[in-house]
């Protein structure tokens, strides 16, 4: 089963007068890269998050965000900063007598301006109710981005297994020419050489060993017999529980090597247009391949 590196879910859960939401999506990435945001009430246990996302997820880069939607209980405790208070009060006063302003009193509006007078910290209690709430969600929304991968994931597998095919029958026709002209290349490295030496005597069983040099150094079967091997492979990972795009991409590599052997070994135009053919497969593969898990 193949899983596409994007998609999206969400949730939402209710419970002990708390509302959270959990949104996420995926995009492609080489690696896992968990990228995390919750509500400040939330900070913190971020870690959790992740080790919930690397649950779902082994590849791409996987964006949370969880909110607090709405709360019917006081979820913060507010404490005043006594001596902060004091020490703010103290100064205002001496400012409006140094400069002589209306004695309007210390003002309720000039501290509410003042947040670092205020602490504020989650309700234990809440807090972890919220948490536990919070981590619910999170994995609802897993499970639907997990649902959203497979299906696009699903539509990937299909094109790319056609694309496969397609790689086997262009190995098997350049592996049929190969077998038909063999012979042929025998014989006209042969003639090339003759023509060649056509006035210098030479052993005609040493010349025989030479041509027979050329042909199997322009003999293409090991690399055919590897490209089989490999897309053969690649078929194998279609059956596969596990995540394959990281295997996919090398043994494409490997795929890219042997071709390219082939095209520089060969003279036969069909087979170098069957060469060209087999690269343009591999680079529709590659593309397909970055956003498979």
């Amino acid at each position: 089963m193949f899983y596409s590196m994007t998609g999206q879910g969400s949730a939402v859960v209710s419970a002990d007068g708390l509302t959270i939401s959990a949104e996420v999506r995926s995009v492609n990435s080489r690696y896992l890269e968990p990228s995390i945001r919750v509500n400040a009430f939330l900070s913190g246990f971020e870690s959790k998050f992740a080790e919930l996302i690397r649950k779902y997820a082994s590849r791409g880069k996987v964006m949370l965000n969880v909110n607090i939607v709405s709360s019917t209980t006081d979820i913060w405790n507010i404490e005043i900063d006594e001596v902060l208070l004091d020490l703010y009060t103290s100064v205002i006063k001496r400012i409006d007598s140094r400069l002589q302003l209306e004695n309007t009193g210390v003002s309720l509006e000039r501290f509410l301006q003042m947040s670092e007078l205020l602490n504020k910290t989650p309700n234990p209690e809440y807090q972890n109710k919220a948490l536990i709430l919070a981590l619910n969600s999170t994995e609802k929304a897993l499970l639907n981005l997990k649902e959203s991968r497979r299906v696009e994931g699903s539509a990937l597998q299909k094109d790319l297994k056609k694309r496969v095919n397609s790689l086997c029958k262009i190995t098997e026709l350049i592996e049929k020419l190969e077998e038909e002209t063999r012979k042929a290349r025998y014989e006209k490295i042969r003639e090339r050489i003759s023509e060649i030496i056509q006035d210098v005597e030479i052993d005609e069983k040493r010349l025989l060993q030479e041509v027979a040099h050329l042909a199997v150094r322009a003999d293409v079967t090991e690399e055919i017999t590897r490209l089989k091997a490999h897309t053969d492979r690649m078929l194998k990972l279609f059956k596969s529980r596990k995540p394959v795009g990281s295997q996919f991409n090398f043994i494409l590599q490997e795929c890219h090597r042997e071709i390219n052997t082939i095209g520089s070994k060969t003279d036969s135009t069909e087979v170098s247009q069957l060469v060209i053919d087999f690269k343009e497969e591999v680079e529709r593969i590659r593309e397909q391949i970055q956003n498979v898990e």
